[in-house]
């Protein structure tokens, strides 16, 4: 189901979920299947495992937009992470990359959605690595 914009407002607001998938490379159909069963408005993912060698296209979901932020640091010790949207078409958003952190204690990918009559709403998609100093993931942001 796609809504317009206009219909939000009709609405009881937004619907938005968070999974951690632990890897999204085999999981695209069943994200696909929630976000179409649920009618999810934004998806935020977060243990994605994409990488540079991954081709966000193959993620793509009809009536949604994929946002991603890979982890910079695929040392061994820091295998896995990354943070992923799926944002539905007529939502209107602003990727806020001067506000995301992609370090060794704390991913957050942060986006600016712009709703009719309402101030923005920030999202904030984040994890935090289980090896995280989470004194230095509150400091961090």
């Amino acid at each position: 189901m796609t809504y317009r914009l206009e219909d939000l407002t009709r609405l009881n607001g937004l619907k938005i979920g968070h999974l951690n998938v632990c890897s999204l490379r085999n999981k695209k159909d069943q994200i696909e299947q929630l976000l179409l069963d649920s009618d999810l408005d934004i998806l935020g993912l977060s243990e994605t495992n994409l990488d540079a060698n991954c081709i966000s296209t193959a993620y793509d979901i009809d009536g949604f937009t994929f946002l991603r932020q890979d982890r910079r640091d695929h040392s061994v010790r820091m295998s896995g992470g990354g943070l992923a949207l799926y944002i539905r078409h007529g939502l209107i958003f602003e990727s806020l990359e001067d506000l995301s952190v992609n370090d060794q204690h704390l991913e957050m990918q942060c986006t600016r959605i712009k709703l009719p009559s309402v101030r923005p709403l920030l999202i904030f998609n984040t994890y935090s690595p289980p090896h995280g100093n989470i004194r230095s993931c509150v400091l961090s942001i």
